[in-house]
């Protein structure tokens, strides 16, 4: 296993890959790990060692009972809460302009290349 660390966005989600960072952390496999990286998401990466002693799990942080691990603390350019309300899924009939802005919010990158059905299949559940 290997821990990614999300330091931009620590709730982000890449569907394609089935990875969903928790508190900016996600514990994947080691060939999950590589296609992340190397899809470039912005501020992911490898944690450090001293931050890839956790184990199994859905991307939380792990805790021994004896070890505290917080979350990694907000990059001084993101803001410690956000300032905008969570993306709710748009209707299916929605223009293709809001699947674009909902896709946005679940893992950065140019959505507007793809169809409004594509969006809605990888992004819409």
């Amino acid at each position: 296993m290997i821990r990614l660390i999300s330091e931009k966005y620590p709730q982000l989600q890449l569907p394609s890959f089935k990875v969903k960072f928790v508190n900016g952390v996600a514990d994947v496999d080691d060939e999950t790990a590589a296609a992340v990286l190397a899809y470039g998401p912005e501020g992911v990466r490898a944690a450090d060692e001293d931050q890839a002693d956790g184990g199994e799990g859905d991307g939380a942080p792990v805790n021994d009972g004896q070890t505290e691990h917080p979350p990694p603390a907000p990059s001084p350019e993101t803001p410690a809460t956000p300032t905008t309300p969570a993306a709710e899924l748009p209707p299916k009939g929605a223009p293709k302009a809001d699947w674009v802005a909902y896709a946005d919010t679940q893992d950065p990158g140019d959505h507007s290349q793809l169809t409004k059905d594509q969006l809605i299949e990888q992004y819409g559940g």
